[in-house]
């Protein structure tokens, strides 16, 4: 080595005393040396010749190799090519070689013998033929210089997993096609080739990784340029008339920043818009003869057209909507023109053009090198070059203040600031927390003096004590006044928030009037900033699931409430409708009771529950049943005519109907109705000559305390398992629930429900009671388990459709008296505290149902509101002459449950007053009207007596069992008899 490099140093082990850098040794045993680096320079004078047949060189410790040659000086054999002889040198990790003639071609075995190999460098060296590119090694780092290479090889069987950058100056005589794939190059980020040759070369992109592409050309060469992805490039070079850029549209190149094209054909923008991404576009000796009128979109582009044909003058108005950026039209000497005052916030570079004035901002750093100006102009001889300030105080961020003004130059030559935009912004480091202090600035020689604060915010911490009182950490400035609100997502509603004293530099304690539940934005302001950040405030407690009424018949009532009232029940009170306090008898997490000193007025009743100071307004929970009255069968004979003739009344003043009579035994069932069966969604249906009645469940909605919804299921995708046995026609529909069809709807969240028909009379296991279903008849169940509510404060609706009449009056034909002679029911009556009807009459048939006031709430009976959402009538339906059918919604709510139940069913009455035997009163005082029984107990029932039939006979063994239940349960109202038999009280009617 010494003899072909001409190395002027000792051919003994006495090299590694030499003090100098050319060799570095490593002392490893006693009078044992291994070197580890060279770095010598070849002379031009021989020192010897050396062997021939030398076939690699042994440096066992070598680490890093470096030589340059002599340029006069050539190898002592030319064709000793140095690639061959680095073998078997398992720590070297990095080569450069300069001017080495021996190097004109890769060895296909290069580096399959030096594992540690990292970096190769070979510099103007006559490297014509790259075969092999070293592949299967793990080399990081390849760089050649000279312009030699003339066949290069590049395509997918390629392996160099480690290589970071592809760096090749090349000189191509004949076309080639090259393929770079992610493959192949699986850690390349930037590719540049720079070629002296002739031939017009194809390259092939395909990686997602690759962000920087430089092709250049000095000769009369280019490149076809394909990119499969397009993703990932953010700068682009490309020179040469003949080259093309395939896709050629940039606005396929998503993420593209920065352009530079060279000696180009084109003569406008390669795209009809800047690409939203774009920061710099630069086509130079190219044929451009204007600038194209398209606007510039970005603060500080950089837009480069030198050496072009541009003529005209310049069209200033395309930047007005941005600031700041460099313009460079240099060398179009006929590009004409002034320049506006307002354009002081830009680079330009006119040297060479016809324009005939700048502002005097221009002439104020003319000496730069940053801008450049025509010859032709001749600086006036008064300028203004003061520089001024814009404001009083200025603001940091983030440690950073931005100082505005004008006359701030072109470019720094002061370290304690930034340019920002031309003239009229810098930035400095500003950090120290206080009130406005004077920072100086020395702008080339002036002194300016801003005044400057800290005005960061940023929450570091939020912890909630209760939902009106919060404390949260800050990075912020707690010398200037801050303002804080809470902004309701939902109803937009903002809350202000009081700040404790005294404020701290890192926290703050806020409270509110009122409790934060839901979605909120929390904002917050001082002079100079704004910050927000969204919170979702949920809290697990207080919540009710259901609530129970005790000892109605005496002068002290007791409430049972169940829920959720968090770990510590020490602060907890209850409130009815707003001002009769329930003293609190027990309480644990789970149930509080509380006894009310007096009875509250009948009728739905509100429930607020406090817990930690925070209060939580429950309704459609409870509801207050009216005190019974001294004669309850004087009122059922008056109200009903003696049961319509088809009954007795009661001592509790309810109708005890002959078989198959209902609504107080004044209509007859309809034998004839037929069930129709639907294997797809769970709809109940019966036609009656021709006319089909249907009721369906059409979605659950989440509502909260202002009766919005908050979120809602419509429930359209049906899996239905039909489950008949003889007699029985069982249909289970469970919903279909994914992410595509509920994207927010929790996975946990289970929805079935159930038809049933059957021709025979049996018993049905609901809840922890047994219903009694008669033969005929449809019973529909629901289920909703998993529900997640959005808070505490919101509960379920159950949504259900029907058809009915548009008139919200239906004529029947009148029993008694004149004084009633229009003979009318309505069509959804919803009773003060009781059950709720909906009655459609088809063909002397009245479809009546009935909704009764409780449900099951985690398997326990819970009050439940019934209502009629909306009633839209059905645009072209010819239905009966009161003008025709609407949609009618009706819903039922539930207290907030995991496991809600309930189980309506349907039946069909004749309306045919020929088989109505009534003995009408002689005195028209007492007019004829349907009354409803007010039942109050625990399931949401929908119970349509189409098909629920409920047979109790007219004995002393009935009468006796109802007075009893009466005794203990005051008319049904929150009795403390078994569930059976407070579903059979409350459906006699």
């Amino acid at each position: 080595m010494y003899e072909q490099y001409r190395l002027d140093l000792p051919q003994d082990q006495t090299v590694c005393n030499v003090q100098s850098a050319a060799v570095i040794c490593n002392y490893t045993a006693p009078n044992e040396y291994h070197i580890t680096q060279i770095r010598a320079a070849g002379k031009a004078s021989p020192v010897g010749s050396p062997d021939p047949n030398l076939r690699s060189l042994y440096f066992p410790g070598l680490q890093q190799f470096f030589i340059m040659c002599s340029i006069t000086g050539v190898p002592a054999i030319p064709t000793l090519n140095l690639l061959t002889l680095l073998k078997n040198m398992p720590n070297l990790t990095s080569i450069q070689t300069t001017n080495d003639l021996t190097i004109n071609d890769i060895p296909m075995d290069f580096g399959q013998t030096l594992p540690s190999l990292k970096k190769l460098s070979i510099l103007y060296s006559p490297l014509t033929t790259v075969d092999n590119f070293f592949n299967n090694t793990g080399i990081d780092t390849f760089v050649q210089w000279g312009r030699s290479i003339e066949k290069l090889r590049l395509d997918d069987s390629l392996r160099l997993p480690n290589l970071s950058f592809i760096q090749l100056e090349i000189t191509p005589s004949q076309p080639q096609s090259w393929y770079i794939t992610q493959n192949s190059f699986p850690k390349v980020y930037a590719v540049g080739f720079n070629s002296d040759g002739t031939a017009l070369c194809n390259l092939k992109v395909d990686s997602s990784i690759i962000k920087e592409i430089f092709l250049l050309s000095s000769n009369s060469g280019g490149y076809n340029l394909e990119m499969v992805n397009t993703s990932a490039i953010t700068q682009l070079g490309l020179d040469g008339k003949q080259s093309t850029l395939t896709p050629s549209d940039y606005n396929e190149y998503p993420n593209l920043q920065f352009v530079i094209l060279t000696n180009s054909s084109i003569s406008t923008y390669p795209f009809t818009s800047f690409p939203s991404s774009l920061l710099n576009f630069a086509s130079t000796l190219s044929e451009f003869t204007e600038i194209p009128p398209i606007p510039i979109i970005k603060d500080n582009f950089f837009l480069g057209l030198a050496n072009n044909k541009l003529t005209g003058s310049i069209p200033f108005h395309l930047w007005d909507n941005v600031i700041g950026g460099t313009l460079d039209v240099k060398n179009n000497p006929d590009l004409m023109g002034s320049v506006p005052e307002s354009w002081c916030d830009k680079r330009l570079l006119l040297s060479n053009t016809s324009i005939s004035y700048v502002p005097d901002c221009f002439w104020c750093y003319q000496s730069s090198n940053v801008i450049s100006l025509p010859s032709t102009l001749t600086k006036p001889s008064s300028i203004d070059c003061a520089i001024t300030l814009d404001k009083d105080i200025y603001f940091s961020m983030n440690g950073t203040a931005n100082i505005t003004g004008r006359n701030f130059g072109f470019y720094t030559e002061n370290v304690n600031y930034r340019l920002i935009v031309s003239n009229s912004k810098i930035a400095i480091t500003y950090l120290t927390i206080g009130t406005p202090q004077t920072v100086d600035i020395n702008i080339f020689g002036t002194i300016i003096r801003p005044k400057v604060v800290v005005a960061d915010i940023k929450v570091l911490d939020l912890q909630f004590s209760t939902p009106t009182n919060f404390y949260f950490s800050l990075a912020y400035n707690h010398f200037i006044d801050h303002q804080i609100t809470l902004t309701s997502k939902t109803s937009g509603l903002q809350i202000p928030c009081s700040l404790s004293s005294p404020l701290t530099a890192s926290g703050v304690s806020c409270v509110t009037p009122r409790a934060i539940i839901g979605d909120y934005i929390l904002n917050i302001t001082n002079q100079f900033n704004y910050y927000s950040m969204d919170l979702n405030l949920t809290y697990s407690y207080p919540v009710l699931n259901n609530v129970q009424l005790l000892d109605i018949q005496q002068q002290q009532l007791l409430l049972i409430l169940q829920g959720n009232f968090g770990p510590s029940t020490l602060t907890v009170s209850v409130t009815l409708n707003n001002s009769m306090a329930c003293t609190i008898v027990s309480k644990n997490s789970g149930l509080v009771e509380c006894s009310l000193a007096s009875i509250p007025s009948p009728g739905p009743a509100t429930i607020q529950v406090s817990v930690q100071d925070f209060t939580v307004s429950f309704s459609d929970m409870l509801s207050i049943p009216y005190p019974p009255t001294t004669n309850l069968k004087q009122k059922c004979i008056d109200d009903t005519y003696h049961c319509y003739g088809h009954g007795q009344c009661s001592d509790q003043g309810i109708c005890l109907c002959e078989p198959n009579y209902y609504d107080s035994c004044r209509y007859f069932k309809n034998p004839n109705v037929t069930f129709i069966q639907n294997n797809t969604k769970p709809v109940a249906t019966f036609e009656l000559d021709g006319y089909q009645f249907f009721f369906t469940l059409v979605s659950i909605q989440e509502i909260d305390t202002e009766n919005e919804i908050v979120k809602e299921l419509v429930v359209d995708q049906w899996n239905v398992t039909d489950r008949s046995n003889g007699d029985l026609t069982s249909l289970y529909y469970h919903l279909d629930i994914n992410a595509t069809l509920h994207p927010g709807l929790s996975a946990s969240t289970n929805v079935s429900t159930s038809i049933e028909y059957s021709t025979k009379d049996r018993e049905v296991a609901f809840g922890d009671s047994v219903l009694s279903v008669s033969a005929n008849s449809i019973k529909v169940a629901v289920n909703i388990s998993g529900w997640q509510y959005d808070s505490i404060l919101s509960h379920l609706r159950v949504v259900f459709a029907t058809v009915v009449n548009n008139d919200d009056q239906q004529s029947v034909t009148p029993t008694c008296d004149d004084d009633d002679s229009d003979g009318t029911i309505p069509t959804f009556e919803e009773v003060f505290g009781g059950n709720s009807y909906l009655r459609v009459i088809k063909n002397n048939t009245q479809f009546y149902g009935r909704f009764l006031s409780y449900s099951y709430s985690d398997g326990r009976k819970t009050y439940s509101k019934n209502e009629l959402i909306s009633k839209t009538p059905i645009n072209g339906s010819t239905g009966t002459t009161d003008g025709g059918l609407s949609l009618a919604k009706i819903g039922i709510h539930f207290a907030q449950c995991d496991l809600c139940l309930l189980d309506p069913d349907f039946s069909a009455l004749v309306v045919n007053n020929k088989q109505l035997e009534v003995e009408c009163p002689t005195s028209s005082s007492v007019p004829w009207k349907i009354i409803v029984g007010a039942c109050v107990g625990g399931v949401v029932f929908i119970a349509f007596t189409i098909a629920l039939v409920y047979y109790i006979r007219d004995s002393n063994r009935m009468r006796l069992r109802l007075r009893e239940i009466f005794q203990r349960g005051g008319g049904g109202g929150g009795s403390k008899s078994t569930s059976k038999h407070q579903i059979k009280l409350a459906n006699l009617d």
